[in-house]
């Protein structure tokens, strides 16, 4: 019916018409959607109804059934009255319409198990590049799991048999959980994540994925706190050049007053020469000349 209002139908009408006449036969309780569709056709037929008005005739003889509302559009078509049929459509029109969504209201949050969220973040049990993988695939998971965000939460099931998914939506799911952290649970954490930076054992992916984390959490106006001469080193290790110049920027410009600006000056030469950028490795070179 929701079609019939706006789509025309006269192509198929003959064989529309044909069909809901053969569902009348066969079903009583469709009474009422059929005489609907078939006040539409009369509308968008017009004139060109008397082909079909016989053969309806017959069959509402056949069934005992008095329908005045088509009868009347029937007169209208018939007679060429345009402006009674598009009336009729327009008011089913209006009736078809579906009414505004209610508003909805915010969802609350869920709670967390803060104490499973820490231990999941263990770093002294990994040893191999499988052990770390793993590990990883754990936080995303567990993440998840205890998401305050119900959406989030609802992807647990799927994460933990669809690993990609768990990957994907681990930048997400963890800044959605660290707004909700105590102090205690956040320091576990990052202690974790610098434990990893450190440790000779940890394969590059995930050294790239905790510093897109960094550099996701920096971005949102919630950056860990790591020390930034940190991250600099990993990105640099990690040959993330681009991360390791922001970093190691930000380092200089905070330090650079203090002991230490030397190693500081030769870190940012370095990357801007593995950037292929000599004019600023020059550039840096001269401006610590001048302080």
């Amino acid at each position: 019916q929701r079609f019939a209002t706006y789509l025309p139908l006269s192509r198929i009408a003959c064989e529309l018409a044909s069909t809901l006449l053969n569902l009348l036969k066969a079903q009583d309780d469709v009474e009422v959607p059929v005489r609907q569709l078939m006040c539409h056709l009369v509308c968008q037929l017009g004139s060109a109804w008397r082909v079909l008005q016989d053969q309806v005739s017959r069959v509402l003889a056949e069934r005992g059934l008095s329908w005045p509302e088509y009868d009347s559009l029937v007169r209208h078509a018939l007679a060429n009255d345009t402006a009674s049929l598009l009336g009729f459509m327009g008011a089913e029109a209006k009736r078809m319409r579906k009414p505004p969504l209610p508003v909805r209201t915010a969802q609350s949050k869920l709670a967390i198990k803060q104490a499973a969220l820490c231990n999941v973040w263990g770093t002294w049990q990994q040893t191999t590049k499988d052990d770390w993988l793993e590990w990883s695939r754990r936080i995303s998971v567990e993440l998840l799991r205890q998401s305050p965000s119900p959406a989030l939460r609802a992807c647990a099931p799927v994460a933990q048999m669809h690993a990609p998914l768990a990957r994907r939506l681990f930048q997400v799911s963890f800044i959605a959980a660290w707004s909700e952290l105590s102090a205690s649970s956040r320091e576990s954490i990052v202690q974790s994540i610098e434990l990893a930076f450190l440790s000779p054992s940890t394969p590059t992916e995930i050294l790239q994925e905790l510093l897109a984390l960094a550099e996701y959490m920096e971005r949102h106006d919630s950056a860990l706190p790591i020390s930034v001469r940190t991250l600099g080193e990993v990105a640099t290790s990690c040959n993330a050049f681009a991360k390791a110049l922001h970093y190691h920027e930000l380092d200089y410009y905070i330090h650079e007053s203090t002991q230490g600006s030397s190693r500081l000056v030769e870190a940012l030469v370095s990357v801007h020469n593995s950037l292929k950028q000599p004019e600023a490795a020059l550039g840096v070179l001269l401006r610590s000349q001048q302080h």
